[in-house]
């Protein structure tokens, strides 16, 4: 695994402030996920549907995080 190896970080899932932020391992050492639990899903060969998640929870460029809990 490298700094752009692709990953999905996860907070308190389930509870109104969850997060979910998808980024190359090197953004995703930026973001304050705040409160535990929290976990690291680091990404292999994906689907084009698992790609289109992905996309849908990826970091925006210069942001610092992004809460997409129950877009």
């Amino acid at each position: 695994y490298g700094e752009d190896t692709e990953c999905v970080g996860l907070a308190r899932l389930g509870s109104e402030d969850q997060m979910i932020v998808a980024g190359p391992m090197k953004q995703l050492l930026n973001v304050d996920f705040g409160a535990p639990l929290h976990c690291l899903v680091i990404a292999g060969e994906t689907h084009p549907l698992e790609q289109e998640m992905l996309e849908f929870y990826r970091l925006k460029e210069g942001s610092d995080h992004k809460e997409n809990g129950t877009a």
